[in-house]
């Protein structure tokens, strides 16, 4: 079984119980900045739900795109895929948030294998003010296991439990978090957000331009590869099992924390590359390299 591990610019990475290596950092991680969805508890709230069920027989991909919002996703254990949906306008006015509940609209299409469901809002709404109304998304999806999901945010975030197959996960600004995984693939790109992953999983690439990557308790031995990457942020995973190839850590500013248990005994190399004082620990063998910018890779084979 052939592996890798790489971890990107100005980072510190640690395999626990494998390779411990301490680099500081060059300065506080920066934390994201959420987007601010101006819930302001006095306004005038107006609610719309709705709701679709679907046989789960022939269908393959769902895809959903909500312009502010949130997911939820639960997967297994039905034989149904059902929609919800609940529309929250607020504004300053009740008649202006009446009106503006009636100028938005949730549609769901059903083509062939395949559910969209798509959010309209008014484009006045998409340029606002301090005192502009403010309308959010809420949708809640119950899927047999294994149904691919497609899902593009502009603010809010998005959470799968359970036997998601593979998923195409895009976020502007919110946190993504995958919970008790059975297989799931694919990929999750945020722009400035954090990702949070657990459970069993393929091969995926998850990536985020400013955010943290956590996963606890990682099993990725049925996957060929897996990535997590980050601009600006650290990366802390434990895995239980390793991809049969490569796993790839990268960050740009910030810590990586690898932890793998001892007993998978794997090789560990060293590959100077101008890199950010990497210094790792492999029994009595030390692996150095000087402090300059540029980045390492860690190399091993189990």
């Amino acid at each position: 079984m052939k592996s890798g591990f790489m971890w990107g610019m100005l980072g510190a990475v640690a395999l626990l119980g494998v390779l411990t290596a301490v680099v500081p950092s060059p300065g506080a991680t920066a934390r994201p900045l959420f987007f601010n969805q101006g819930t302001e508890t006095d306004w005038n709230k107006v609610e719309q739900q709705k709701q679709w069920t679907f046989a789960a027989k022939g269908k393959r991909v769902i895809r959903t795109t909500i312009e502010v919002g949130s997911i939820h996703v639960i997967a297994g254990g039905t034989d149904e895929i059902v929609i919800r949906t609940k529309r929250i306008v607020r504004a300053k006015d009740g008649t202006v948030s009446q009106h503006f509940l009636q100028k938005t609209e949730v549609a769901v299409e059903e083509s062939g294998d395949q559910l969209t469901l798509r959010d309209f809002c008014p484009a006045e709404l998409r340029h606002r003010t301090k005192d502009s109304p403010r309308v959010e998304l809420q949708v809640d999806l119950t899927l047999p296991s294994g149904m691919a999901l497609e899902s593009t945010i502009g603010a809010g975030n998005t959470t799968l439990i359970g036997s998601v197959g593979k998923v195409s996960l895009q976020t502007k600004v919110g946190d993504v978090t995958l919970e008790r995984q059975k297989g799931v693939s694919g990929a999750i790109a945020v722009g400035t957000g954090d990702i949070t992953l657990g459970g069993e999983i393929g091969s995926l690439t998850a990536k985020t331009h400013t955010g943290e990557i956590r996963a606890k308790q990682l099993a990725a031995g049925s996957a060929k590869a897996v990535s997590l990457m980050t601009n600006t942020g650290s990366i802390w995973a434990a895995l239980a099992t390793l991809p049969t190839e490569q796993l790839q850590a990268h960050t740009g500013t910030g810590d990586i924390t690898l932890e793998v248990p001892a007993a998978l005994k794997p090789k560990v190399t060293l590959e100077q590359d101008r890199s950010h004082g990497l210094r790792g620990l492999i029994g009595e063998t030390v692996f150095e390299s000087v402090a300059q910018v540029g980045a390492a890779h860690l190399d091993y084979t189990g």
